[in-house]
C-alpha cells in the first residue's frame, strides 16, 4: 500500500470530519455524530509494508486534547514525531521505528 493512500485511510478513522473545506473538532462524521461523547479510544498501529512509511508503532491520537496526557504515560523513549509526507490535520506518530511483524502476529492471534 502507498504512503498516501494509508494516511487516507487513517482520516476516515478520525471523529471529525471536514466542513467547508476545514476540519472541524467537534465530531460530525457519522457514526462519531450519534455518540453524545467524545472520542476516548486511540489507534496504536504496527505498521509494516506500506510503501514510504518505516515499519514499527504508531499511534493515531483520534482526540488530539489527549495527547499530552497520552505522550506522559507512554514510553518515555517513544519518539513522537510526525511520519514523513503525513498531512498536518492527521494526528498521526511515529512511536517507534521497528520491525513489529512477530509482536503484531502474537497480538493478533491473542483475540
Amino acid at each position: 500500500m502507498e504512503r498516501e493512500t494509508f494516511y487516507q485511510i487513517l482520516s476516515h478513522c478520525l471523529p471529525a470530519g471536514y466542513e467547508a473545506g476545514k476540519k472541524q473538532r467537534r465530531q460530525i462524521s457519522l457514526p462519531f455524530r450519534a455518540l453524545p461523547w467524545d472520542t476516548e479510544v486511540h489507534a496504536a498501529l504496527f505498521v509494516h509494508r506500506v510503501v514510504g512509511l518505516p515499519p514499527g508503532l504508531y499511534l493515531l491520537v483520534r482526540n488530539e486534547d489527549h495527547f499530552d496526557e497520552l505522550k506522559k504515560a507512554m514510553n518515555p523513549d517513544f519518539v513522537w514525531t510526525k511520519p514523513e509526507g503525513c498531512p498536518d490535520d492527521l494526528p498521526l506518530y511515529e512511536l517507534l521505528r521497528s520491525d513489529c511483524r512477530r509482536l503484531a502476529k502474537s497480538s493478533f492471534h491473542a483475540i
